[in-house]
């Protein structure tokens, strides 16, 4: 799998197979498609009634216009007016309402197929001809609407990006006759331009026999699209020239300024349906309170489960008596930038409620030691006080209290670099500590002899949670981490601020709501209680047959991919495997009443994948960063402070506060190359020159 990847495909399934109402279709084809874009019914109607695009609804005032990627496969079945199945990949436009009309509009692409395939999304012929051997090839699906019937009897390939064509051979029937309409971006570096990578792709199909041809606009920056919302399509046909032989000497050398590891893969999403309806309402509230997204919600609650779990429960992989079994503990790195709001968020999501349960434990143990000590002699063993959560602790102190409580300790901290600093991990000549720090994610027997004691933990349990900001992740990812296994053992999740905060008026709208409906606290408080009553116990879970299968082929599915990538990779994604089941049993516990009595079920199974394709898209991001250079990373610096200020400021306002990691020089250097590659634009509002984020 490639970094470039975008977010997870079981979040696109289920995105595609949302429903389409009549409003949300209505304000497809007429706000955004007809009034803003100027493209007549005729030109799209039928895509609609056969299912190729589709809108839906995704907030209170937000919708997704659809339009899915398809592999050549799926393409065939499309041609021939069969159904074409799952959408593992979908381009999507976000409209925006302001009011009553469309406010903004933003393009994205959703889904991580993980199968080598190219998708590009195929539009067929308007005049219904499917015995035809004419394709046209285009970069824009509102480019390819606009010019559609200008070429009814065409097959269109929208590839949805320039790096999209090299996967157009893949589409083309032997015989086909193809028409490339290329943007005409006019870059100082041909490699960036859309009329070079046209120029590449109409070489190497005539290379492989094809009747090939490639045209442009005759000026930069003007599509067909643009063309026809003032009235002058027809002109801009007539312009249209061929676009130049690519000249080997203007082809410059990559640089070490990759823009789309600046930009970074979209970050993933986790799809609703995994937790009970209320219970999510209930992390979405939350999150928006604090003005984060669902996702950093939902993984707060996931550890905090995964403690409360505790080390007695173990799922069966394989089912032999001395086969492979795991415990639900995690390992959780949320990247975000300090002062993000993670310990309020964990807090309100099952963190409040594991520290009432221990505080309710130590007033029971006062009154224990209260009562042992008024005992006559000779009197039994001191009460020893019953935990769940500690903050940073020495490894000493850790063993101590595990032993005291055999069913496990958990961490959770603002910084995971304190936990692991207070581990040992950082602190040099401190001899194995290293080797005891792995050990307890792999929940084996444990020994810690000392001077003072020799004690010994039978089952180790220490699931860990902490936050970690972007610049320092490599602290964990690195060289050395990654050959001794611990940056692999590690989960990663993007807590990503609102580019809006929420107003105050939607504030208390939202602590109205909570105040009055307490569905969602009360499903969390369940679970947790009913975690209280089991946790000492013992158990084996076992898997149904079908369940078993589905994670069986997802394990089978990560071994292939860490044989696709680096040596960072390979480790991270053997992990995974290890993850897969501890999330399999942690789904079960959460949303099973009687987990201890039944079998994973096949949905649990599923829901368990979903969130590991989340984790697996979050990995990928956090390795990206890691390996980005050192200009790469100051500019990701000015586009994340840009995205803070609500994707719109002054230049001084985005330098000024990253001035101590990058010089006022240099970022304007910086912004400077990143509007030339079209990541940002310079707007004047009167006198003042505003910043603002292109909205790809």
């Amino acid at each position: 799998m490639t970094l470039e990847a975008e977010q997870t495909a079981g979040a696109a399934v289920n995105r595609w197979k949302q429903e389409q109402t009549a409003n949300s279709r209505l304000l497809a084809t007429f706000d955004y498609l007809e009034e803003k874009r100027k493209i007549p019914e005729d030109h799209f109607a039928d895509l609609f009634e056969s299912g190729l695009l589709k809108c839906v609804q995704k907030g209170k005032e937000e919708y997704e216009f659809l339009c899915p990627m398809l592999t050549p496969a799926q393409v065939n079945q499309v041609a021939v007016g069969q159904d074409f199945g799952d959408v593992l990949k979908v381009h999507r436009v976000l409209l925006k309402l302001n009011g009553v009309s469309i406010g903004s509009c933003t393009k994205k692409q959703l889904g991580s197929p993980d199968d080598g395939l190219g998708r590009l999304s195929y539009l067929p012929p308007l005049s219904a001809n499917a015995e035809s051997l004419d394709y046209l090839v285009i970069e824009g699906l509102e480019d390819a609407l606009t010019l559609r019937p200008r070429n009814p009897d065409f097959h269109v390939l929208v590839c949805q990006s320039k790096s999209n064509l090299q996967h157009v051979p893949e589409f083309l029937p032997r015989g086909a006759k193809v028409l490339i309409f290329s943007d005409h971006d006019g870059h100082a570096n041909p490699n960036e331009n859309g009329e070079h990578a046209a120029a590449k792709l109409r070489q190497q199909l005539r290379d492989l026999g094809y009747d090939c041809d490639a045209l442009m606009p005759a000026k930069p920056k003007e599509d067909a699209n643009d063309a026809l919302k003032v009235g002058r399509l027809d002109q801009w046909h007539a312009d249209l020239i061929q676009v130049p032989e690519i000249d080997a000497d203007q082809v410059l050398p990559e640089t070490d300024f990759d823009i789309d590891a600046i930009v970074g893969d979209a970050l993933p999403e986790i799809p609703r349906g995994i937790l009970p309806k209320e219970l999510e309402t209930y992390l979405e509230l939350v999150a928006e309170q604090l003005d984060l997204n669902y996702e950093a919600a939902f993984c707060e609650l996931l550890v905090n489960i995964s403690i409360a779990i505790g080390g007695r429960k173990q799922i069966h992989v394989h089912q032999s008596d001395h086969g492979w079994k795991e415990k639900a503990c995690l390992w959780l790195a949320s990247i975000g930038i300090s002062g993000s709001g993670k310990t309020p968020l964990n807090r309100k999501c099952g963190g409040a409620l594991l520290a009432h349960q221990q505080r309710h434990w130590q007033d029971l143990w006062e009154q224990e030691v209260e009562d042992w000590e008024r005992m006559e002699e000779p009197k039994p063993t001191k009460p020893t006080r019953k935990r769940w959560i500690a903050n940073t602790l020495t490894m000493e102190r850790l063993v101590a209290l595990h032993a005291e409580n055999p069913a496990g300790i958990g961490f959770v901290s603002d910084e995971i670099l304190g936990i692991l600093n207070g581990l040992g991990q950082f602190k040099g000549g401190r001899g194995n500590d290293k080797q005891i720090i792995l050990s307890l994610w792999n929940g084996y027997d444990f020994e810690n002899p000392t001077a003072d004691a020799d004690r010994y933990v039978r089952d180790v349990y220490v699931p860990m949670s902490g936050g970690i900001q972007e610049v320092l992740v490599r602290k964990i990812i690195n060289d050395a981490n990654t050959s001794d296994g611990l940056a692999a053992r590690f989960l990663f999740n993007h807590i990503v601020i609102a580019q809006t905060p929420a107003s105050i008026e939607r504030l208390q709208e939202i602590d109205q709501i909570l105040f009055e409906d307490h569905r969602g606290y009360d499903t969390m408080k369940g679970i947790f209680d009913r975690l209280v009553a089991i946790r000492d116990t013992e158990q084996q879970v076992l898997m149904d047959m079908h369940a078993r299968n589905h994670l069986a082929l997802f394990a089978q599915h990560l071994k292939t991919q860490a044989r696709k990538g680096s040596e960072q990779g390979f480790a991270a994604y053997m992990k995974l495997q290890t993850y897969l089941y501890r999330l399999t049993l942690l789904v079960h516990y959460m949303t099973r009443r009687n987990a201890d009595d039944a079998k994973v079920s096949e949905q649990t199974a599923q829901h368990a994948i979903s969130i590991m394709r989340f984790f697996i898209a979050s990995m990928r991001r956090a390795y990206g960063t890691v390996e980005m250079t050192d200009r790469e990373r100051k500019a990701r610096a000015i586009l994340d402070k840009l995205h803070q200020l609500g994707g719109r400021a002054k230049p001084k306002d985005v330098k000024q506060p990253i001035k101590k990691t990058v010089s006022s020089k240099e970022a304007s250097e910086l912004i400077k190359e990143l509007v030339e590659k079209e990541v940002l634009q310079e707007v004047m509002e009167g006198k003042e020159k505003f910043l603002e984020l292109v909205n790809k």
